[in-house]
């Protein structure tokens, strides 16, 4: 499980090794799965977050803490990687998990959770209290599953942009890109977010010259291939996130 959560160590460029996050991603869907009580699950679906001085993906959510904790966020719940507060350097993130497949004690397929928050009410619906009994809490475990083919596409980072399927396809553009704008400005006018991601001499500097080129990096790293899941998954009906082409309309994604 440490390899696996040592994803961010490898960087081709400015992005994360994709033959690295691959190794990773079929690693932890294959050889592991999540126990809690009588059932387990096979993780299906993930996605690759990082933030660091040679990785600004400061979309990432920012926290210090241990390598191989359950951290809950706004969006759902990453497996952890090691935090490293370093000045001007801190580096943090993790492993989100967006769908899983649920089978019973004897390996009877129960069913598949898509979705993060989904994800979160299945694994979390109540922990012990009183006295600190695991029974409930989600664990990750070895374990071998018979067929695990493993695809790769774009983080599926939302936006709100409703009611505009039927635009031409650079008005569309315009107004995702207009979001992204928004969301970019947005997490870096957040003092208390954004301190945690750059020390305040940067900061100040950054904030000075986040322009174009800026808010260009930060596209970029919505654009990367850091979502992998499996290829056959029995996806939930309407789960708006599986196996999308990133060129239809529907696709709230950034198209810029």
């Amino acid at each position: 499980m440490d390899n696996i959560l040592n994803f961010y160590k490898h960087l081709d460029g400015k992005y994360l090794n994709s033959n690295n996050l691959k190794d990773c991603a079929k690693r932890l869907m294959c050889e592991y799965r999540i126990v809690k009580g009588n059932f387990y699950y096979q993780i299906a679906e993930i996605e690759f977050y990082f933030y660091s001085f040679d990785h600004k993906d400061i979309i990432t959510y920012p926290r210090n803490c241990f390598q191989g904790l359950w951290f809950f966020h706004q969006s759902g719940v990453d497996l952890t990687i090691l935090s490293s507060d370093q000045g001007l350097n801190p580096s943090f993130g993790g492993i989100l998990i967006r769908s899983i497949i649920k089978y019973g004690k004897n390996g009877e397929y129960i069913k598949t959770i898509c979705g993060p928050q989904k994800c979160v009410n299945e694994l979390f619906d109540y922990l012990n209290a009183i006295d600190n009994s695991i029974e409930r809490t989600p664990i990750i475990n070895k374990f071998s599953f018979s067929t695990c083919d493993v695809v790769s596409t774009q983080r599926f980072i939302s936006f709100d942009v409703k009611g505009v399927n039927n635009l031409e396809k650079d008005d569309y553009q315009r107004i995702i890109c207009q979001k992204a704008k928004n969301k970019f400005e947005n997490i870096l006018a957040s003092n208390k977010r954004y301190k945690n991601r750059i020390g305040e001499n940067e900061k100040e500097e950054w904030l000075i010259t986040s322009s174009l080129n800026s808010f260009e990096s930060f596209c970029d790293y919505l654009r990367a291939i850091y979502r992998y899941y499996l290829k056959d998954i029995m996806w939930e009906s309407g789960y708006k996130a599986a196996n999308v082409d990133k060129d239809d309309k529907s696709y709230k994604f950034l198209l810029v």
